[in-house]
């Protein structure tokens, strides 16, 4: 899956002689669980910004902005804080690590897992991906799906569904959309969903790392000492096990922040994880 381009865009609009007091910033397109617009559930990314600011006696303040205007308003202002990832040239000090991975998995059901001899024997596979993943997910993946018997790449909401409903052998996502997607549509007269009727394989094993890129070191130190304080007293952990309840949401796409600023084991011994960066 690839991450919406233009996430969030920090203004603070308080003095710096009262240190950011309060904060504004600009949410840009749904990418749930990630990014929500609800009030009760604002998204992962979204409660682990506004709880590490909050750590440090700074309040945020979240607004509904277009995604096409997102970027225009940062080169016009100059911001505060942006999100995405180094290759693309922000300005400003970024994160000491990557905030979230995403990691595409090739996800199937454990009951069509005896189907599975192997990805490059692919003919007999119907799979569903988001839009552009040929193109985001480079040349490997690339042929690895253009034998498919089916292939097919949708926009909006993945259709996760069609798993369950049979209609599909292998969908390619990021697992946390995935898993969100599948909940919405089950029904009851389904059964009862269980994530762990799937399994979530690591062919594509690079993920794109985001980033955190703040105009100031001042906040990015803000951001850092937070992010410390919030895996010191619980709180990091308080916020996964709501979205793990009701979403079967995975640590992974954190394993930086969860390995640098958690110490957690399982975070560090992920390959995926490239420990030169800590």
């Amino acid at each position: 899956m690839k991450f919406v381009f233009l996430l969030l865009l920090v203004y603070p609009y308080n003095s710096i002689a009262k240190k950011y007091r309060d904060i504004e910033f600009a949410v840009s397109m749904s990418n749930p669980p990630y990014i929500m617009h609800t009030e009760d559930l604002p998204g992962l990314n979204i409660e682990i910004l506004t709880s590490a600011f909050l750590s440090e006696n700074i309040n945020v303040n979240p607004y509904n902005v277009p995604n096409s205007r997102i970027k225009a308003m940062y080169k016009a202002n100059g911001g505060g804080a942006f999100h995405g990832k180094k290759n693309e040239g922000f300005p400003g000090t970024a994160s000491k690590v990557p905030i979230m991975t995403f990691f595409n998995k090739f996800i199937m059901k454990k009951s069509n897992k005896k189907k599975l001899s192997g990805l490059n024997d692919n003919r007999k596979f119907n799979i569903i991906s988001f839009t552009n993943a040929q193109k985001y997910l480079g040349e490997d993946y690339a042929l690895l799906t253009k034998n498919a018997s089916s292939y097919k790449e949708f926009g909006g909401e993945l259709p996760s569904i069609m798993l369950e409903l049979n209609r599909a052998d292998i969908i390619v996502s990021d697992r946390n959309i995935f898993n969100y997607y599948l909940k919405k549509k089950f029904k009851s007269e389904m059964g009862i969903l269980d994530f762990d009727n799937y399994i979530y394989l690591n062919y594509l094993t690079k993920g794109n790392k985001y980033y955190w890129f703040f105009e100031t070191k001042e906040l990015a130190d803000i951001f850092d000492n937070g992010l410390r304080k919030i895996y010191q007293n619980g709180t990091i952990d308080d916020i996964f096990s709501k979205y793990q309840k009701e979403f079967g949401v995975s640590r992974e796409p954190f394993i930086y922040i969860d390995c640098y600023y958690g110490k957690r084991q399982e975070a560090c011994e992920n390959p995926n994880l490239i420990m030169d960066l800590l």
